[in-house]
């Protein structure tokens, strides 16, 4: 079975419920530029690990902003756990729902949210198209974020050169706020390869 590269956001907490063996374990790192809007923006690196067996997936990921430069001195973090099953693979498509727990801090305002989502990868020869849906709740939110609906989406592509593959995406994730809410826009480019 191919390895389903999900595009949603991965965190440790959940991998330490995984079995003690893994048919695969991929790993990732990139750099994302993340806008929220007004000509605000960061750079961010991203790591990420996501393992499978069998049908199962475990992983976990981290952004986080440049910590001597972000929007006028404000850093980023976000960090995120998820465990999904490939449910679905025929030929070259795979489809795996996921559910997901995360954290994320913009300046002094942080929140948590849950959410429940879908990733789809479509391969051909040596490129991989992916996407992926989130769709939750935030909870626990200060300094100008509120409780409220969570919604997240990504699409990429994958080609793959030698071992790894290189990676190109676009994802957006909507934080509630106090009176509204703020897109973080994220285009990324990384690296990444299965062991």
């Amino acid at each position: 079975m191919k390895k389903l590269i999900l595009s949603s956001s991965l965190a440790a907490a959940l991998c330490a419920l995984a079995p003690a063996s893994f048919a695969a374990t991929t790993v990732s790192a990139g750099v994302d530029r993340m806008n929220i809007g007004g000509g605000r923006a960061m750079n961010e690196l991203n790591l990420g690990v996501t393992s499978q067996s069998g049908n199962m997936l475990y992983g976990a990921s981290a952004a986080l902003s440049n910590p001597i430069g972000g929007i006028n001195g404000m850093q980023s973090r976000a960090f995120a756990a998820s465990v999904g099953t490939v449910v679905a693979s025929a030929g070259p498509v795979e489809l795996a729902p996921s559910l997901e727990i995360g954290y994320d801090k913009l300046g002094d305002g942080a929140l948590k949210h849950f959410a429940a989502g879908v990733g789809a990868m479509y391969s051909a020869r040596d490129v991989n198209v992916f996407a992926g849906l989130k769709l939750g709740r935030a909870f626990g939110a200060n300094n100008g974020f509120d409780s409220g609906a969570y919604t997240a989406e990504s699409v990429g592509v994958g080609y793959h050169v030698g071992a790894g593959m290189v990676t190109v995406a676009l994802s957006s994730a909507q934080l509630p706020t106090v009176g509204g809410h703020i897109n973080e826009n994220r285009a990324s480019v990384g690296f990444m390869e299965t062991f």
